[in-house]
């Protein structure tokens, strides 16, 4: 075997692939042997060994030192990803003091948030632990948030302490319409109280008031909102609300006396105020003592304890009770001989009897209710003529009810 064919056998075994040509090419490019030919080709052959292996062994150290690079590059796109902070590390002239950086980078960061590292060959700046150092004091670790809901702060040390807050429920009237407070203290500055009234309403305020419109049972809630989100939620106690007992006034009188009652049958927790008085039966009666417009008021408390008011406004007319006959006969042997009111307790302040002929012409006139017209002019003149009298009567009591009374009476002789 010749020296060239031990050469292709000895270069067969680099990673170059063999390729037959390239030794036909080759040699027909090797100078032809002369006299020296032996010692001539040892040496060609010895430089293209030397070349050859120094070629591979220099391939070999740049693909291992690309893959250590590749390796280090795929770690920092890694934190590029999830970090905020960015930091520009610029490669050293050796790849050994490029690991030495980054093993401080790693124990410096303490899992904090470092953005967007890379190696920039044109650049040759170095980053010390100093430098690192003071970029992370501005990193926020997460794990001190309590609630993961609080967002769009810069820097927080400690969420507020709600350890003392108290609040409380003032019942105002548990009846519809129910009127509740709703009141909490000591809460910490920069927190918002929120009520939460258990039918879809809610209210903010240390202090509010709001009004039930139906009746059942509600369980509301206090919610403490700290930088427009929910820090803490407060179940409170229960609340009941209770319906009122619907009721009505009737009415109805006799002789200036009136009869009230209720639209409901019981006779307990019913208040009246009539004219000023209290009355707590049911029915019950009152006689008024002077003309005008009345408000009466009932009162009913149901076994809830809910309030109920009904009022009713009574026009109250006062009459002056007397019986006026249509006719009479005068001298008629004291039957209906004389014309006059008829009645008792008749006692007046003010009295006044007019009689009228046809024509408007008086004929009598009394100021006594026991003074009546016997048929004659004034009762001492000539006897009045038969027919139709127009008369009109006007009393005034004690209590300053005023009336008049009108009508017709026949005077008729035997």
């Amino acid at each position: 075997m010749s020296n060239l064919d031990k050469l292709k056998n000895i270069l067969q075994n680099y990673e170059a692939e063999y390729d037959h040509n390239d030794w036909i090419k080759l040699e027909k490019d090797l100078p032809k042997p002369s006299g020296n030919f032996p010692f001539q080709k040892a040496i060609i052959i010895s430089v293209i060994i030397i070349s050859t292996i120094t070629g591979v062994i220099l391939l070999v150290n740049k693909i291992n030192k690309y893959d250590k690079n590749l390796q280090l590059s795929e770690t920092i796109e890694n934190n590029e990803t999830t970090e905020n902070n960015v930091v520009n590390i610029s490669q050293n002239n050796s790849f050994e003091n490029n690991l030495e950086t980054k093993s401080k980078i790693n124990s410096a960061s303490n899992n904090s948030n470092i953005q967007n590292i890379r190696n920039d060959n044109k650049e040759n700046k170095n980053i010390t632990e100093s430098e690192i150092k003071d970029k992370n004091e501005n990193i926020i670790n997460p794990s001190i948030i309590k609630n993961s809901e609080i967002h769009n702060t810069s820097k927080i040390n400690s969420l507020p302490d709600l350890s003392n807050i108290k609040y409380e429920i003032s019942v105002l009237d548990s009846c519809v319409p129910a009127k509740i407070r709703f009141s909490v203290y000591n809460i910490p500055e920069g927190c918002i109280a929120e009520w939460n009234t258990d039918e879809n309403y809610r209210i903010k305020g240390n202090s509010v008031t709001h009004t039930y419109l139906k009746k059942g049972e509600y369980y509301p809630e206090l919610n403490i909102i700290y930088n427009n989100h929910l820090l803490e939620t407060f179940k409170l106690n229960k609340i009941s609300i209770f319906d009122k007992t619907y009721v009505k006034i009737n009415f109805d009188n006799s002789n200036n006396l009136y009869y009230f009652s209720s639209s409901i049958d019981k006779n307990k927790n019913i208040y009246w105020n009539i004219d000023n008085q209290i009355f707590t039966d049911n029915p019950v009666s009152y006689e008024f003592k002077k003309s005008g417009d009345y408000k009466v008021k009932l009162t009913f408390i149901n076994e809830f304890g809910c309030k109920s008011i009904a009022e009713e406004t009574v026009n109250v007319h006062i009459e002056h009770l007397y019986y006026v006959p249509t006719a009479f006969i005068p001298n008629s042997n004291d039957v209906n001989s004389q014309f006059g009111p008829i009645g008792e307790n008749m006692d007046f302040v003010m009295y006044q009897m007019v009689i009228l002929d046809g024509n408007g012409q008086t004929v009598f006139v009394s100021d006594k209710p026991e003074y009546m017209w016997n048929g004659k002019i004034n009762n001492i003149g000539p006897d009045a003529k038969t027919g139709i009298y127009l008369w009109e009567i006007k009393t005034l009591d004690k209590y300053g009810n005023l009336q008049v009374k009108k009508g017709r009476v026949n005077l008729i002789r035997n």
